[in-house]
């Protein structure tokens, strides 16, 4: 239940990652004035249409005349859809074998009064139809 609970939390702080990558994208993307801000006093990070470029600050510019990193929205918004997509294929996939169904195998135990799933032989409680 605990390992549940932690899933379920990952996967919504993932989609407000998301979702804020994609916000972010968005604005960026049809404005027309890009905000910089220094990072960590070394470097300087710019937002562009297609993502942050990292560049290291004036002063060290000439040994580094090229990005220190590129981010790209697209990689970073598929990065953060990861956990809710999984999150949203795990509840379908328990949603649909709870309904009458061996847990573990997902076969059909519809009339069955045995208590034994024939496909895979788990024990389950009886399934009155």
């Amino acid at each position: 239940m605990i390992r549940r609970w932690r899933f379920n939390t990952v996967a919504a702080f993932s989609l407000l990652l998301c979702l804020a990558v994609i916000a972010y994208w968005g604005k960026h993307a049809w404005s027309s004035r890009h905000m910089q801000f220094t990072l960590w006093n070394r470097y300087d990070v710019v937002p562009d249409k297609v993502g942050i470029m990292v560049w290291p600050r004036p002063k060290d510019r000439w040994k580094h005349p090229e990005p220190v990193a590129f981010v790209p929205y697209a990689g970073a918004a598929l990065l953060t859809s990861v956990m809710p997509i999984l999150w949203v294929l795990l509840c379908l996939h328990g949603f649909r074998r709870r309904n009458g169904s061996c847990p573990r195998c997902g076969y059909n135990l519809t009339g069955n009064l045995s208590g034994v799933c024939p496909e895979c032989g788990t024990r389950v409680i009886a399934v009155k139809g």
